[in-house]
């Protein structure tokens, strides 16, 4: 999947763009900062010499951001002792980070939000924070607050891994001169909230469920974005609440709000920090690196910045959906899409009962039809158009979704005209045999895993033969009835395709994510995409035509 950020690619040199220069001119792989705390010495020992101080300040609080951490702030890293440094250094910033602070100056200014996609230690939330202390200090009307999974993470006094902690450092190591007058730690820096007490200026933090509820802020800072537990529930909390919401987040799988904002969301501009974009990471780093992380998954969401591999292992890729798009596309430019008349129809459906969607969908063989889906929770009505869409399609079995509000559906199918199947996908699996020798009930935990398997296996070969048809030595061949060629039209039906994730249970078997684990992660119910789940279901005895075997 290619990325959406400032046209960052990560096969592409990186070019840095931006305003400021600075006047520190370092080797950031070996950095002296026994220099840096010289000229910054010197820098203030003359300031309050010429007694200049009024202009400095108003030099920065004309928009120079840049400059003040760059000759003021600090950071504490604990790592740095064992290479025989300082643990409370100069922050110095590298070329990625001048334009993102850049690029906050902007967003601030003009009221909009900003996401960023981050790999791991690349100091985003250090120079967040960094950037809200300048805020805090020459902006009188500046509300900043800083949200996180856990309120702990957003502050604990003491704690230098805590968000706020890190504000109460930068402002103990300015000049008291440019502290604003009566500024005390104890009086104005306490749990979860540093105030200016001349201009009222703060920088409060919330954690959990909370985050959003604590009144209006001009920015928010929601950090690992992609991990909170409720993101819908928090993204409702801050739609009203400030001007500038600013979500820095590793990557956390293709399916939660984080990364539809990524992807999706043409208002807001994706900020990427790439390994390749730090000066002091280098292949030889990031060599050593996987060496030490091993697990594919955690590569690649803590340094590769891949949304696709990272998170919930997710039963559909989403670079299999799009192959199935361009083969079938490709197929019918070349006149070789397989013709429906050659395929016995059956369809499946997903019964919503008037609080979700009801949806239905055919498949001749490897074709998936167009995807039909209304709200309606009279299931006497609802039976009677799936009969319908069933006796238009010539499906040879209607299978619809049994659970709950399906029940009532089976007993109106019963009297009509159309061959159907209840399906029940927390039943046992299949005893079909899968082709590593297992059969379906040693291999899944239920028949959910056995038919999103399905699914997944048949979308794989696609993209397989799709790279076959690209390059023959990256690919492999297989019989077009073998494959599943998607509907390019539906949007929302391709994404819930690549929404749920799956485990392995200590059994072995694999159990796919239930529609409540889905929910704490902030995704709503696939239904359009079982729908196609149902159809994919297998039968384990025929139906008389006029009859429904009702509830399996």
């Amino acid at each position: 999947m290619a990325l959406r950020a400032n046209g960052f690619d990560a096969n592409t040199p990186y070019v840095p763009h931006f305003e400021y220069e600075s006047p520190y001119h370092v080797d950031y792989k070996a950095m002296d900062y026994t220099e840096v705390f010289k000229q910054r010495a010197a820098f203030l020992t003359k300031i309050r010499e010429e007694k200049t101080w009024p202009l400095v300040k108003r030099y920065y609080a004309d928009g120079h951001s840049c400059s003040f951490i760059e000759d003021w702030l600090v950071t504490y890293d604990p790592r740095l002792t064992a290479r025989g440094l300082p643990s409370t250094v100069p922050l110095i910033l590298f070329p990625r980070q001048i334009e993102y602070v850049e690029t906050l100056d902007r967003a601030y200014t003009e009221g909009r939000d900003v996401i960023v996609g981050k790999s791991r230690d690349m100091g985003v939330s250090i120079v967040t924070l960094a950037w809200m202390t300048y805020k805090w200090l020459f902006d009188p009307g500046f509300k900043g607050s800083v949200g996180s999974r856990k309120e702990d993470l957003v502050d604990k006094i003491g704690d230098t891994d805590s968000l706020l902690e890190k504000v109460r450092i930068y402002l103990r190591y300015l000049p008291k001169e440019l502290l604003p007058y009566g500024y005390k730690e104890r009086d104005h820096a306490r749990r979860l909230n540093i105030v200016n007490p001349i201009t009222g200026a703060a920088i409060s933090g919330e954690g959990g469920d909370n985050i959003g509820r604590g009144g209006r802020s001009t920015a928010y800072l929601v950090d690992e974005a992609a991990f909170l537990e409720r993101p819908e529930k928090i993204d409702a909390a801050l739609s009203q609440n400030c001007n500038m919401r600013i979500d820095i987040s590793t990557p956390n799988g293709p399916a939660n709000p984080f990364a539809d904002k990524w992807f999706n969301n043409e208002m807001i501009e994706p900020f990427a920090f790439h390994w390749t974009q730090d000066p002091r990471k280098d292949r030889e780093w990031y060599e050593r690196e996987k060496k030490r992380l091993q697990d594919p998954k955690v590569i690649a969401q803590e340094l590769d910045l891949d949304f696709d591999t990272s998170g919930e292992e997710s039963v559909v890729r989403r670079e299999w959906v799009d192959s199935s798009v361009a083969l079938g596309q490709w197929l019918r430019d070349q006149n070789k899409f397989p013709n429906r008349k050659n395929f016995v129809p059956v369809a499946g459906a997903d019964i919503g009962g008037g609080v979700a969607e009801n949806t239905y969908v055919a498949v001749w063989g490897p074709i998936v039809g167009d995807l039909i889906s209304w709200v309606d929770g009279d299931t006497t009505r609802t039976a009677n158009k799936l009969s319908t869409f069933a006796r238009q399609d010539g499906v040879s079995r209607l299978k619809y979704d049994s659970i709950g509000v399906g029940k009532g559906v089976a007993s109106t199918l019963k009297r009509l005209p159309t061959v159907s199947t209840g399906i029940n996908v927390g039943n046992a699996p299949s005893l079909n045999i899968w082709p590593d020798g297992r059969t379906a009930r040693n291999k899944f935990r239920n028949l959910k895993a056995e038919i999103w398997w399905t699914l997944r296996d048949r979308l794989r070969k696609t993209h397989d033969h799709w790279c076959w048809v690209n390059d023959p030595s990256t690919g492999c061949e297989y019989p077009l009835d073998e494959l599943l060629f998607l509907p390019p039209g539906d949007k929302d039906f391709l994404e819930q395709l690549t929404l749920p994730g799956y485990k392995m249970l200590e059994t072995g078997k694999i159990a796919i994510e239930s529609k409540d684990e889905l929910a704490r992660r902030g995704i709503k119910s696939p239904d359009r995409a079982e729908a196609l789940v149902i159809a994919l279901a297998p039968i384990r005895r025929p139906a008389t035509f006029g009859y429904a075997d009702g509830i399996a």
